[in-house]
């Protein structure tokens, strides 16, 4: 299923300085600070059903009127659908402090009153942003939760490869998810939302394995907001080095962690595999 998280960006790598992510143009792409990076997200996004949602949520009132075959409302969608594709570059490159409306703008190659013809203004354009990546991420995890085999370190594995699938070779989503949506108040709500539903699945996952009276299930709500922690720094240093490893070597690493720390409190329910 095509969805704004599957926008790729792979005409930008990694150049970290002074402990922050920032990117620098490759060969396949000679400048990635040009309106020119923004057509080759705004062609995979037209296509996918990110635009039926983001079309959306155009607010505009004025009559319909047909031109170029589309009516007034397509080409506004279209118009906002572009200016989220210039929004995820400019936040991913630039990050959301040095991000304005005009180079947005610039960035789309629309103009500035069509930037407010969708938005109020930078914090709600980011909140929109980052909303609907977040949802996005959280049901293709759920779901990669729900289809995997049902033992605890298969379910748990389909969940963290779905999360890392969300940004692996994707800097911008990396960075808009994992750095600026962190730091950025407008955001705040959004990101202690996401932090609790992704806490909600693990905690949900680890108590389908173990009795309701075993000693994890009195330390679950810690040890699975511990994990989730885990899984963000463990995520974000993977992003700074480049995405150095395979994706699969990390999500071992990761499950390792997880299950090797519930091992300690001892078997599962009846039936149910040991953790190891």
């Amino acid at each position: 299923m095509g969805t704004l998280l599957n926008v790729t960006s792979s005409d930008a790598t990694f150049n970290e300085e002074a402990n922050d992510v920032k990117f620098e143009a490759t060969a396949g792409h000679r400048n990635v600070a040009r309106p020119t990076c923004v057509p080759c997200i705004w062609k995979q996004m037209r296509s996918n059903k990110a635009v039926t949602r983001l079309a959306a949520g155009s607010n505009a009132t004025e009559a319909q009127r047909v031109y170029g075959g589309r009516s007034g409302d397509q080409r506004r969608g279209e118009r906002r659908v572009r200016l989220i594709a210039a929004g995820l570059v400019c936040f991913g490159r630039d990050g959301f402090a040095a991000t304005t409306t005009r180079s947005i703008a610039a960035e789309s190659g629309l103009t500035q009153r069509y930037f407010y013809e969708s938005f109020t203004g930078i914090d709600d354009f980011f909140e929109q942003i980052v909303r609907e990546l977040g949802e996005e991420w959280q049901a293709n995890i759920a779901g990669a939760i729900s289809a995997a085999p049902p033992r605890l370190e298969e379910r748990l594995r389909g969940g963290v490869t779905a999360y890392l699938k969300g940004i692996h070779r994707k800097p911008y989503v990396a960075r808009v998810m994992l750095i600026e949506a962190f730091t950025a108040a407008p955001t705040t709500s959004q990101v202690e939302r996401f932090l609790a539903v992704m806490g909600e699945l693990i905690e949900k996952t680890i108590a389908d394995e173990f009795p309701s009276k075993s000693k994890v299930a009195a330390d679950r709500d810690f040890l699975a907001t511990g994990y989730v922690g885990a899984i963000h720094h463990v995520a974000l240093r993977w992003v700074r080095s480049r995405f150095s490893e395979p994706l699969e070597k990390v999500v071992d690493v990761i499950i390792k962690l997880i299950v090797g720390s519930l091992s300690g409190y001892g078997t599962s329910k009846p039936g149910k595999d040991k953790a190891r």
